[in-house]
This record gives C-alpha cells, structure tokens and sequence, in this order.
C-alpha cells in the first residue's frame, strides 16, 4: 500500500494490485474446487458409511482410534452451538480474507498459493 498526493489538500490510498501470472490461476483455482470438493465428499461418504453399521462406531485400532457417526452443530467442541448464521458468516469473512491475500499478495511462491487454495478449499467445504 501507498500514499499518492492527488492534490496539494488530497492524498489516497493506492492499494497494490495483484499482478499474478496466469500460473497462479491455474494452480489456485481447481486446488481450491478440488478441496471443497474432496471435503464434501468424504464427509458425505463417512457418514453414509457409517450409518450402514447398527452402532455408528468403527473401530480402526481397538482401544485408541475409532472412527464414530456424531454431528455437531456449533463449531469445535461445539462451541457456538445453534448460532448457525453467525458461524456461516465467519466463515465467508474467513473465506473473503483468503481469496483476497491470494488475489492482492505479490508473492509468487507456488507453496504460498498451494497452501491458500487448501486453506480456502477446507473453509469453503466447512
């Protein structure tokens, strides 16, 4: 970001633009449909699963790991639980603040945008 003088009494504020190669679309883009997808899907097919057995309980090392059917209507540990329209809207905001560091950041680095497509992609499929 900078200052540019536009009058001897006005200044604005010039926000850099992204000046991102096509690359960086390229790679951004179907990470991030790729994840929100994955993410839909394999919540999808674990629950279906899971709903075949009597009790909504596989148990993958017995006594240590288990994978079981529960649903939560709040965030972790079901923190916020029944405000629904609150937690949607974190997430858009979180969502927006991502798209925007990947769409305004200058930085070229392909972990950088491979890590923000995850990221937006697990937001998004949330």
């Amino acid at each position: 970001m900078t200052w540019k003088k536009t009058s001897m009494f006005q200044a604005r504020l010039v926000v850099g633009r992204a000046f991102l190669s096509p690359k960086a679309h390229l790679l951004f883009w179907p990470i991030f449909a790729s994840a929100v997808a994955l993410d839909l899907w394999t919540k999808k097919a674990m629950f279906d699963w899971l709903s075949t057995f009597e009790v909504p309980v596989y148990k993958v090392v017995d006594g240590f790991f288990y994978f079981i059917s529960a649903e939560n209507s709040g965030a972790a540990w079901s923190i916020m639980r029944g405000q629904r329209i609150l937690l949607c809207v974190i997430s858009i905001a979180a969502l927006i603040v991502v798209l925007g560091i990947f769409l305004f950041s200058r930085d070229q680095r392909r972990l950088v945008q491979v890590s923000l497509a995850l990221f937006a992609g697990g937001i998004g499929g949330n």
